[in-house]
């Protein structure tokens, strides 16, 4: 479990089923009211594209990713 103002570009979260990229984010003050994360998340499955606005201590579920390269050799 993560918090919401530890998102970064690159993190996934697990949310709504599914698991998400973030691709933008924004740590917004208001001069009236709570601090929250604008973001802009991208779905690992199938591409959509959501913005999402989270309440700063927003607990969200955290997804471990691993990048391996790997090299095709077709005959």
């Amino acid at each position: 479990m993560i918090n919401s103002q530890e998102i970064k570009k690159g993190t996934c979260i697990r949310m709504d089923g599914g698991i998400w990229k973030c691709i933008w984010f924004e740590h917004r003050k208001p001069g009236k009211g709570n601090t929250v994360m604008n973001t802009k998340l991208k779905n690992v499955a199938d591409g959509r594209v959501l913005d999402r606005t989270f309440q700063v201590g927003f607990k969200l579920d955290d997804v471990r990713v691993e990048h391996r390269p790997y090299q095709y050799l077709y005959e």
